[in-house]
């Protein structure tokens, strides 16, 4: 099966924002409704290019992902962008319908769990931490319909570092960090 980069999301509109990663907080994301996706769509291309100015400083060597509550706290909302130009994420077999994911949650997973060290962009100087992950996730998730201004809903079986990726956004809207005792 040959890979495919997500779809484009939008058209580039001229940037209203410039997004920088915050630090932890204890707010939780609430769900992306009809009335956020104009919000969606103005974070979109912002939260992708503080992925490619993270990469291009060296700041770290791959940023799979970012989440919106990443950025605020004033009323985060449940998406993040994947960074689908990462080159660790290349070598995964993945396929997703778009690089904006919108309202995921865990649906169903394996009984086991391994530890893994994972990094994260929150915490910029820090070691990888260790996290217990599920090996194996189906997530439910959505897709914004672009020119018919709806959600499309999704389901997907994941394993590897798109589970993991899965794993570690949802824990960001729910305000849970892989280093906790920190906030």
């Amino acid at each position: 099966m040959e890979k495919t980069a997500p779809a484009k999301t939008a058209e580039k509109p001229a940037a209203k924002e410039e997004f920088k990663i915050i630090a932890p907080h204890n707010k939780k994301s609430r769900p992306v409704k009809e009335k956020d996706f104009e919000r969606v769509k103005e974070a979109y291309y912002p939260l992708r290019a503080l992925m490619a100015g993270l990469e291009e400083k060296k700041i770290f060597s791959s940023v799979y992902a970012v989440a919106h509550s990443q950025v605020t706290k004033k009323d985060p909302l449940r998406f993040f962008v994947i960074n689908s130009t990462s080159q660790s994420l290349a070598s995964e077999s993945w396929e997703l319908p778009d690089d904006l994911i919108i309202n995921p949650e865990i649906i169903n997973h394996v009984r086991h769990t391994s530890e893994k060290k994972e990094g994260c962009i929150t915490f910029v100087g820090y070691p990888d931490a260790t996290v217990e992950r599920w090996h194996k996730i189906v997530v439910r998730f959505q897709t914004l319909d672009h020119e018919g201004g709806k959600l499309i809903s999704h389901e997907k079986a994941c394993s590897g570092k798109l589970a993991e990726l899965f794993q570690h956004e949802i824990d960001h809207f729910d305000a849970k960090y892989i280093w906790q005792g920190l906030i």
